[in-house]
């Protein structure tokens, strides 16, 4: 879920995970299913599709890039 409302936990949003990931990189490379690795043991019970939107966000914001499966900050 991309947007806050009053059914959703914050914790649960693309905004808050693509936080998490942000924070996570912090000028250190992963592979994506490296990072996911690493989330999972941080935030318990997070669906693989919504690491992959919160990749997307970020991606679009132009705040990663992806480079042969290593993420990096832009």
């Amino acid at each position: 879920m991309l947007l806050i409302n009053e059914n959703v936990k914050p914790n649960k949003t693309i905004y808050y995970l693509a936080a998490q990931v942000y924070k996570k990189i912090n000028n250190v490379t992963y592979s994506v299913k490296e990072l996911y690795n690493e989330l999972q043991v941080d935030i318990i019970d997070i669906e693989y599709s919504h690491y992959l939107y919160a990749l997307n966000f970020l991606f679009l914001l132009e705040k990663i890039k992806i480079d042969k499966d290593v993420i990096r900050l832009c």
